[in-house]
């Protein structure tokens, strides 16, 4: 693959994911005080296998930063993201979650913002976005959010004036919209921009989805009430993802 400047390189999953990215600019920020070494205090919200793999990457692209809060509405969620981290070699040591800062229910998200956590990973249903990140702007946090932000107009709208608020606060607010970080996509883009291939009148793309190992969707189990069913399976309901095209299609609309 071949990067920006030329030269041959390598793209790891982690590198095109960017959940660590977060990391990387808040160090950059002066007054942060992982720019000297001594780490990010992380919190994640929202514990499902996103955002599991979110808190490894951050992680792995910062080895003095370690997780110190969890959040979810199911503490069946967090149970099972505590043991997947703590058994990665790489990170497992850096995961140091007591009971009394692993937060369960709808206000779990300000319970992790309030933990004392420098940077937070919002990785709930995307219908939550935009209320997770003006609460961790308006705390002074920095945030990886994953896409897509919102689920709405109403949505964006808010979530726009939350990264204004960010800006003005010298945050830092990173999108999991993963192929920006990719370095053969960017590559690709710069090409495109730069008129390589002449005008773009349209674009086509193929989006396919899946979740390996699992039931798709998810089979109900009799003691859920209709609320969890929907928000345990909340990818087939459009109020929680924004459908399949803002959920999942949104990588490569982002692209366009």
């Amino acid at each position: 693959m071949r990067t920006e400047k030329g030269q041959v390189g390598k793209s790891t999953r982690r590198e095109a994911l960017g959940a660590g990215a977060v990391l990387a600019a808040a160090a950059l920020v002066p007054g942060v005080h992982a720019a000297q070494g001594s780490g990010f205090k992380v919190g994640l919200i929202g514990c499902g296998g996103r955002g599991t793999g979110a808190a490894v990457q951050a992680l792995k692209a910062d080895g003095n930063s370690k997780i110190t809060a969890l959040g979810d509405l199911f503490p069946d969620r967090i149970e099972n993201s505590r043991r997947l981290l703590a058994r990665d070699e790489e990170i497992g040591k850096r995961v140091d979650v007591p009971m009394e800062r692993a937060f369960t229910g709808i206000d779990a998200y300000q319970k992790v913002i309030a933990s004392g956590v420098d940077v937070v990973l919002l990785a709930t249903p995307p219908n939550f976005r935009p209320l997770h990140i003006e609460a961790a702007v308006k705390a002074g946090k920095h945030v990886f959010a994953e896409k897509p932000v919102a689920v709405d107009a109403p949505g964006v709208r808010r979530v726009l004036a939350s990264c204004d608020e960010a800006r003005a606060k010298n945050l830092c607010i990173v999108s999991g919209l993963c192929w920006r970080y990719e370095f053969g996509v960017r590559a690709v883009m710069k090409e495109v921009h730069a008129g390589r291939l002449g005008r773009i009148t349209s674009v086509q793309s193929v989006y396919n989805a899946s979740l390996p190992g699992k039931p798709w969707p998810m089979i109900r189990e009799k003691n859920w009430s209709d609320m969890e069913w929907q928000l345990r399976n909340w990818y087939w309901f459009t109020w929680l993802s924004g459908d399949h095209i803002v959920e999942q299609a949104v990588h490569s609309i982002d692209k366009g």
